[in-house]
């Protein structure tokens, strides 16, 4: 019996840096699916994963961002903040706007990991609402 292994491309790995108050974090993104009904409806996805890491840390720091919503038939591209990629079926791209979103949404985790800290603790679960929802802190 012999076994080959299969590789299947299921999309590709989103990786930035961003520098904040002088320390570099790298950063790997996931966009998370949306599902049945709101693909159907014509919506963009608008919900992310983000796991930073820097150098001088032996754990990452995980937390989500939930974007505006956005239709697609409602808006024009430069106002959209992910968009499919041409390139590679299912897979998805940020444009301009959508990657100042996120980097708005590290420095949004990173002032309240800081808040945690002068108590001796650190955010589990935390995400960053950019998406006016009344929970939103800015």
């Amino acid at each position: 019996m012999q076994y080959t292994p299969i590789y299947e491309q299921k999309g590709h790995r989103i990786t930035e840096t961003y520098e904040v108050e002088g320390v570099t974090y790298e950063a790997v993104i996931a966009i998370n699916n949306l599902g049945f009904a709101m693909g159907m409806a014509g919506f963009d996805p608008f919900s992310v994963e983000i796991t930073l890491q820097s150098a001088n840390e032996a754990e990452p720091h995980c937390f989500s961002v939930l974007l505006p919503k956005r239709k697609k038939s409602e808006v024009l591209i430069e106002e959209r903040f992910i968009v499919p990629d041409g390139r590679l079926c299912n897979s998805y791209r940020f444009t301009a706007p959508g990657e100042a979103k996120l980097a708005e949404a590290v420095h949004r985790y990173h002032a309240t990991v800081k808040l945690y800290e002068k108590i001796g603790r650190r955010p589990n679960r935390f995400v960053v609402r950019l998406d006016g929802h009344p929970s939103d802190m800015s």
